[in-house]
């Protein structure tokens, strides 16, 4: 059953981005199977509202905020060129 967690923009800490998903730390209780969208900043004026599952949700030992990896949906080709030259900088 779905549920919305929060409506609310939060910040999170990138810590890897690829292609196809990305892996950040977040205060937020994200579980494995949440579908939730991301807005990735990228060179600006470019960002990308893309949306996504989440398929692992990790708190690590002793730590405050969980570590999430997100599978991205599909990404039109202009976000995909948007999101390859922000990875190549």
């Amino acid at each position: 059953q779905s549920q919305l967690v929060s409506d609310d923009i939060h910040k999170a800490k990138t810590e890897n981005l690829s292609m196809n998903g990305l892996r950040f730390q977040t205060n937020l209780p994200l579980s494995e199977g949440d579908e939730i969208v991301v807005v990735l900043p990228l060179t600006p004026p470019d960002k990308i509202n893309a949306g996504g599952r989440v398929v692992r949700a990790e708190r690590e030992s002793g730590e405050r905020f969980l570590i999430v990896s997100v599978a991205l949906r599909q990404l039109s080709p202009e976000e995909q060129n948007s999101l390859l030259k922000f990875m190549e900088e």
